[in-house]
């Protein structure tokens, strides 16, 4: 693992599920967290929620929605951070509905799915604050990030 103060932080955005994920849905939000993060001078990759998979090493793994279930697979000194999850440490769209069945999930409007394709400036400063908490160096870089709204 990567030492803290010496080489460039690296990170894994593990995608959602690949059955419901096309490259135009989702696209927008996996760009603009990617940006966000190079921004921070972190080396991004991304990853599949493939079953039976475990995402490649890094400082940081990022799971959104589905892909939050790989990180249980995490080593200890990986900081892990939910997206688009109805866990309880989730960082999500202010307005994104967490609190439904997922097999309901056919039944929520277009407007109600399109907060989970969002990163929101909120969750962009809460992926921000977790980063800096755990490599407070990073912060020397500029993180300033406008995002889009993806419908």
């Amino acid at each position: 693992m990567l030492k803290k103060d010496k080489e460039k932080l690296t990170a894994v955005i593990i995608k959602g599920n690949p059955e419901r994920i096309t490259p135009k849905i989702y696209k927008g939000i996996y760009e603009d967290l990617k940006k966000f993060l190079e921004k921070m001078n972190i080396e991004v990759s991304l990853s599949e929620s493939t079953p039976y998979t475990i995402p490649p090493s890094a400082n940081i793994w990022i799971g959104h929605s589905r892909g939050v279930d790989k990180l249980q697979f995490a080593p200890k000194e990986t900081l892990t951070i939910k997206l688009g999850s109805q866990d309880i440490d989730s960082l999500n769209h202010p307005e994104e509905i967490t609190s439904f069945n997922p097999q309901d999930y056919d039944k929520l409007t277009d407007e109600q799915k399109s907060k989970h394709l969002v990163l929101h400036p909120i969750v962009v400063e809460k992926i921000k604050n977790k980063i800096e908490k755990n490599y407070p160096d990073i912060s020397k870089h500029n993180t300033s990030f406008n995002t889009t709204k993806l419908h």
